[in-house]
């Protein structure tokens, strides 16, 4: 089974996601500045803001003016759109940062720990690919390791063949008692007498 499905399965998914970070790794590095103390523009609900205090200032009123706790599209940055909702089991706003895949990311009361979390989570995307690739090969090593597992040759096969040859002879000769049993039974009262009589005699 896990050669015919589930180990294709899980490397097709490896195989999509390694796609999906490459992809998001390239938008994050086109839109982002050379310079690191440059401040990507940040697009808050029709807004650009060129200083990270602002942005930040902007992402928590767009937390305190959600009205549901449903996604709401609210902006972009480096290259992704942002997406405000809030989690009403944990009570916590996510911004979900959207490429190729979708990333959430916790949000805070911290004007510049918020934008800095953005950063950290769009950092992390060369991380994420590397873990990627390193599950792909483990998955393809074990799809091998199970092929080969599969061809070895069962080393009790010959027994297994002999005992179950003799369970089959030993149901035969139950099922021909159990017909004695049933036939014993059914005869008449005076064959049983005869039996009997006849087992005396030999006694």
């Amino acid at each position: 089974d896990k050669i015919v499905k589930y180990f294709p399965e899980e490397i097709k998914i490896q195989e999509s996601l390694i796609r999906y970070y490459e992809q998001d790794i390239e938008t994050g590095k086109a839109n982002t500045p050379a310079a690191r103390d440059i401040f990507p523009t940040m697009l808050i609900n029709g807004t650009e803001y060129y200083e990270k205090k602002e942005a930040g200032q902007a992402i928590v009123e767009a937390c305190k003016k959600l009205t549901t706790p449903e996604g709401k599209p609210v902006g972009e940055y480096r290259g992704f759109m942002l997406e405000l909702s809030f989690d009403a089991v944990s009570k916590v706003f996510i911004m979900t940062i959207t490429g190729s895949m979708k990333h959430r990311v916790v949000l805070g009361d911290d004007i510049f720990g918020n934008v800095t979390r953005l950063d950290n989570e769009i950092e992390k995307f060369p991380e994420y690919l590397t873990k990627c690739r390193e599950k792909l090969e483990t998955l393809k090593k074990q799809l091998e390791s199970a092929k080969s597992e599969v061809k070895k040759e069962f080393p009790q096969e010959k027994e297994l063949e002999e005992k179950t040859e003799r369970l089959g002879e030993l149901n035969v000769l139950l099922d021909l008692d159990k017909k004695d049993e049933v036939i014993m039974e059914d005869a008449p009262e005076e064959n049983k007498e005869e039996n009997r009589k006849e087992r005396e005699r030999e006694r």
